[in-house]
């Protein structure tokens, strides 16, 4: 079955496509959509009709780096019920466990992984779908936004040590430097971002744990009917999911002292039962 993403999500590409001049019905014809469709928040666009808004706002602006300028451009109205969440964490840690878990319900499936060193952290991002070369503009939005989503919800203007994009070179990249600030590679593995370990301490500037609770419940309603894998590679991703969760939840603890387990417990939503057996 095809990648699907929020309505919200492609109605931002939309947004950002008519500031910069273009026709927002001519951008919408070009997928197939209307802007109804857009404003529906139980419609989901397939990847084929996500790509092809892309390909319209490019087009229309003349503009190539389209999914960076989409990706700088992010608030919350943009990532559904998850951009919420995500400013109400306490942490970047914290919201890094909640954008783990939920990415797909607005942007698609895929394989999101973290690496920790004793100073560095890597974050990596690789959509379900189709080729590197198509999904370059989600790719550029996705990683755009981790910094100027983060600087947003942080206050900070912390940008990260080194970029990897899937995709090859293009032609020019000043652009990405502009947004990125570092170096950038092309043609690797995975799309993903390295950056200094101690961001993920960074405190968020409009925490909100009860608007965050409430907003994850609503979210968990919504994951079964998003989920596009069979079953087996669901329970498969999810276990993968929630090491990941724990992983995290229990770094933005590591600088307290004692007392670990009830507040990952506390951030992750279980018991401590429920997490000391899983």
């Amino acid at each position: 079955m095809l990648p699907t993403y929020a309505s919200s999500f492609a109605r931002h590409i939309v947004d950002t496509a008519a500031r910069l001049g273009a026709d927002r019905e001519t951008v919408l014809s070009h997928a197939g959509l209307t802007w109804s469709d857009l404003q529906n928040p139980q419609h989901r666009v397939t990847q084929p009709q996500l790509l092809c808004l892309y390909q319209a706002a490019a087009l229309l602006t003349d503009c190539p780096h389209m999914g960076l300028l989409v990706g700088e451009a992010v608030r919350p109205e943009g990532l559904h019920q998850l951009g919420y969440a995500l400013m109400s964490c306490q942490t970047v840690g914290e919201a890094l466990a909640v954008n783990l878990r939920f990415q797909a319900l607005v942007m698609g499936p895929g394989q999101f992984d973290t690496q920790l060193s004793d100073d560095l952290v890597t974050l990596s991002w690789r959509p379900d779908g189709a080729s590197p070369a198509l999904l370059r503009p989600l790719n550029e939005t996705i990683l755009a936004s981790w910094v100027r989503f983060g600087q947003w919800i942080t206050g900070s203007p912390a940008t990260p040590l080194r970029v990897a994009f899937c995709h090859a070179r293009p032609p020019d990249i000043q652009s990405y430097h502009r947004v990125f600030l570092c170096p950038v590679d092309f043609d690797s593995p995975t799309n993903s971002l390295t950056g200094p370990r101690f961001l993920l301490d960074l405190p968020l500037r409009q925490a909100n744990p009860g608007l965050k609770q409430a907003l994850l419940a609503a979210m968990e309603k919504e994951l079964p009917l998003s989920a596009q894998a069979p079953l087996s590679r669901r329970q498969s991703q999810a276990e993968m999911d929630w090491v990941e969760s724990v992983k995290l939840a229990l770094l933005s603890t590591l600088d307290q002292p004692g007392a670990h387990l009830p507040r990952v417990a506390g951030m992750l939503h279980v018991s401590e039962r429920t997490l000391k057996r899983q």
